[in-house]
């Protein structure tokens, strides 16, 4: 399981594969049943589906956090439960919201980004489509408090918890 992924992953980009720990555990592999699901009806229903990201190491979060690179001091792809894809180009711009609308239908549930990246004057060339609410509370909490401790790890903890939640668009 996941390595049906590579065939969708965008020629020279840096896509890691995630760590062998996370498919001996029973939460992983019915995470990745449903990106794969997901996967595939995107590519069926647009005719590509260029991945730009899947896994990133959660220390590599952290550290992009720090310094201010990204407003998530834990992300869904630190749990390879997100995916970046491309937006083919005929979808750009006006047809964006049209594009989003057949994207949810492939798996309405799925947590997906967007509209935080629309900057001015910037064209938007991809989303993110995360399954963050299938993992455990428990496996989250861990991973937080490896890296973060006391009120700040409560923070993240909660933000994740609300945000990470089915069917959210951000």
């Amino acid at each position: 399981m996941g390595q049906t992924l590579g065939k969708y992953f965008t020629p020279g980009m840096a896509v890691e594969p995630p760590p062998e720990t996370f498919f001996a555990t029973d939460w992983f592999l019915p995470i990745m049943r449903r990106i794969e699901s997901f996967v595939s009806g995107y590519a069926r229903t647009f005719d590509t589906a260029g991945i730009n990201s899947w896994y990133r190491p959660f220390q590599e979060q952290v550290e992009l956090f720090k310094k201010g690179k990204s407003t998530a001091a834990v992300s869904e792809h630190c749990f390879a439960a997100a995916l970046d894809f491309n937006i083919p180009a005929e979808f750009r711009g006006a047809g964006l919201v049209d594009f989003m609308a057949k994207v949810t239908h492939l798996d309405p549930a799925v947590r997906i980004g967007w509209l935080d990246y629309q900057k001015p004057n910037k064209q938007f060339t991809y989303f993110h489509a995360g399954w963050g609410f299938m993992i455990p509370f428990d496996v989250l909490r861990k991973f937080i408090d490896t890296f973060f401790t006391g009120p700040k790890a409560d923070g993240i903890y909660q933000r994740a918890n609300q945000n990470w939640k089915p069917g959210v668009r951000w």
